[in-house]
């Protein structure tokens, strides 16, 4: 399991962090993933061996973050 953190820009209410946390909790091979308003900021828990960290980034911005 890997864990990242990424900026997630375009973020401005709870809706939005509900959204990507079911976009991305969502994708096959993610265990985990938090998403703080505050800091604009995801964690992701991941196994690499199932998504790759591009293919997290691409939906989320696929969701228009």
């Amino acid at each position: 399991m890997l864990k990242k953190s990424l900026n997630i820009n375009g973020m401005t209410c709870e809706h939005c962090v509900q959204t990507i946390e079911d976009i991305v909790g969502s994708i096959l091979g993610v265990k985990n993933i938090e998403v703080d308003l505050a800091k604009k900021l995801a964690k992701v828990e991941f196994d690499d061996n199932k998504t790759k960290l591009a293919n997290i980034k691409e939906k989320i911005i696929g969701a228009g973050f």
